[in-house]
């Protein structure tokens, strides 16, 4: 193959990997075509077909069999889904669920089993073609910022939901069941709660990042005031989406950066001054400001809302015992209701407003220990680079802010952690990575 074409080619594939990152990030869920009742499809999903394609066509042209090979690190992940894949087929026929709730409630399993085969087919092309993670990286923070900007300008002429919402159906476009927000920001995926929540993986590249700068340079200190920056508009953005869930979300990022991470480094004085007086300001807020998102955490205990959440948790316990703690079937759980004869009206209906009780209720007490499992070897590896201790800060902060919803099953937060996973070990040829013993480390170019 001649230079040019190679290069061509190159170019194809890393612009195949992009427009699927932009896709999922910043389309999101206000690019949703109706395929049918209860059948919602993103362009980003339909997109997945042109980056299976060029999988497929690079597996013919390279001639090689490891795309298939299941990787240790990512095991217990395999054994989990096939776990779950069995127990929905042993739950539809001992519980009779009906062939429509059946195949709804397989179809977001569906999904996620799509999701992981899309992550291992970017994962597959960024090694082939020696994309930059690096770059990937900044990319993925870029897409958030438009996210951001998007969500701005919504706020500022859109600040009525629905009217944000008919923007988006006289295009086409679909989206069930939307609430009736005011004046809270939610961009294209049209749940503040979400958004604020996926907001936190920007934010935990930035901390990361920032903890990662050693030495004192012109070139360190510069990048260090941009990384701060970028925190105070994520943070910002945030606060506009007045979600008690994502603030919950950001004060745990501070903390596992503080108590886990700083505490283990010979971090700059500089950088944790300033995390701690961020953190600091934060507190007072919480206590004493008039802002909207802190008075309606300050007054969880009597919101409506959070009401309803405190009767959903009690009756998914009442749905796992009466399963003999085998559980009812992943995302089962509107087939479930129809069968003891329980109203199934929204959608909200066929899920419940905790992942860890999601998981619990619908995969049993072996799939709980398993996910639990799962999630431990996650944030308990060892690896010191920035990229890891970022998935570390994600997922601990989105475990707690999971108890209030089920963001841990939300498919445009499962892809980017998943995506920023799998580019972990994804070494670029041109960059030469020193050792601590070296006198260096891998976090020590993580930002060029």
């Amino acid at each position: 193959m001649s230079v040019t074409k190679k290069n061509k080619k190159n170019l194809i594939v890393a612009a195949i990997v992009y427009l699927q990152i932009f896709s999922y990030l910043v389309l999101a869920n206000a690019f949703t075509i109706n395929l049918g009742e209860r059948f919602p499809v993103k362009i980003s999903e339909l997109f997945s077909i042109i980056t299976f394609l060029s999988v497929i066509m690079c597996l013919l042209f390279y001639r090689q069999k490891n795309f298939f090979v299941i990787k240790k690190r990512y095991l217990l992940l395999y054994i989990w889904i096939l776990y779950v894949i069995i127990l929905d087929i042993a739950c539809i026929f001992i519980n009779k669920y009906s062939l429509s709730d059946s195949f709804y409630g397989f179809f977001y399993l569906l999904r996620i089993i799509h999701l992981i085969l899309l992550i291992k087919a970017l994962h597959f092309l960024i090694k082939k073609e020696n994309i930059s993670k690096y770059k990937l990286l900044k990319f993925v923070k870029a897409c958030y910022v438009i996210v951001v900007l998007i969500g701005l300008i919504q706020l500022l002429v859109y600040p009525v939901a629905f009217d944000w919402y008919d923007v988006f159906y006289k295009l086409g476009f679909y989206w069930a069941n939307p609430d009736p927000h005011h004046d809270r920001m939610l961009s294209t995926y049209f749940d503040p709660n979400y958004l604020a929540s996926c907001l936190i993986i920007p934010i935990a590249i930035c901390l990361s990042q920032l903890l990662s700068i050693r030495g004192k340079n012109k070139e360190n200190n510069s990048e260090k005031i941009k990384l701060l920056f970028e925190l105070v508009f994520f943070t910002i953005a945030i606060l506009l989406t007045k979600s008690r869930s994502g603030i919950v979300g950001l004060a745990i990022s501070f903390l596992v950066v503080f108590f886990l991470f700083g505490m283990k480094r010979k971090t700059s004085i500089i950088t944790f001054s300033l995390i701690g007086i961020m953190m600091i300001v934060f507190v007072f807020m919480f206590f004493f400001s008039n802002i909207s998102v802190f008075v309606r955490i300050r007054n969880f205990a009597t919101d409506p809302s959070a009401m309803h959440r405190f009767d959903s948790w009690k009756t998914s316990f009442e749905y796992f015992k009466d399963s003999n703690f085998i559980g009812i079937g992943y995302n089962m759980l509107g087939a479930y209701k129809n069968n003891i004869g329980e109203e199934v009206g929204r959608a909200a209906s066929y899920g419940m407003d905790s992942s860890i009780l999601f998981v619990l209720v619908t995969t049993g007490l072996i799939g709980f220990i398993l996910f639990i499992a799962l999630l431990y070897k996650v944030i308990s590896r060892k690896d010191k680079h920035y990229i890891n201790n970022s998935v570390k800060i994600i997922i601990i902060s989105s475990v707690f802010v999971s108890f209030f919803n089920n963001l841990l099953f939300y498919i445009i937060w499962m892809f980017p952690v998943m995506f920023i996973d799998s580019i972990l070990n994804c070494q670029d040829k041109k960059t030469v990575v020193l050792s601590e013993k070296e006198g260096g480390s891998s976090e020590s170019i993580a930002n060029k």
